[in-house]
């Protein structure tokens, strides 16, 4: 019996280790790319907060902005008129200094409070953003 090269099973069983080696490696999550994505989550709120003040200049309204913090959403309203809908991943909880969760945004893109948002992982890790009254302007501090 020739004794050189390699068995059908020996070939599949090594295989189907490197497979498994490889799907781990590459499926679990890394630390930066959690820090990634939890730091787009806020930006995506700050660039929502932006888009609602130039909404309510353009169309000289008052919006709402609310956050659902048992929910992980915010929403911006127009009266009963939903604008828009954000969610937040599963995997962050969000938390408001905003009395009952919300704000206002005049019509010339002015918030009524001060107050901030922050998102926190499931390390404690937390990232948050404020506004400022009058002017409205938008914050993000990242906690490096």
């Amino acid at each position: 019996m020739d004794e050189r090269g390699f068995t059908l099973l020996e070939i599949t069983i090594t295989m189907a280790v490197l497979s498994l080696v490889f799907l781990l490696v590459f499926s679990l999550p890394t630390k930066a790319t959690d820090h990634l994505t939890m730091e787009q989550t806020i930006y995506q709120i700050a660039n929502d907060i932006i888009y609602a003040k130039e909404y309510a200049k353009t169309h000289t309204v008052t919006l709402g902005f609310t956050i659902s913090t048992r929910d992980s959403y915010y929403v911006i309203n127009r009266g009963n008129k939903e604008i828009l809908k954000g969610y937040i991943p599963k995997e962050y909880t969000i938390s408001t200094g905003f009395a009952r969760n919300e704000f206002y945004i005049n019509n010339s893109g002015g918030v009524n409070l001060f107050g901030s948002i922050t998102l926190t992982d499931k390390d404690g890790k937390q990232i948050w953003l404020t506004t400022t009254i009058t002017s409205g302007r938008v914050k993000v501090y990242l906690n490096e």
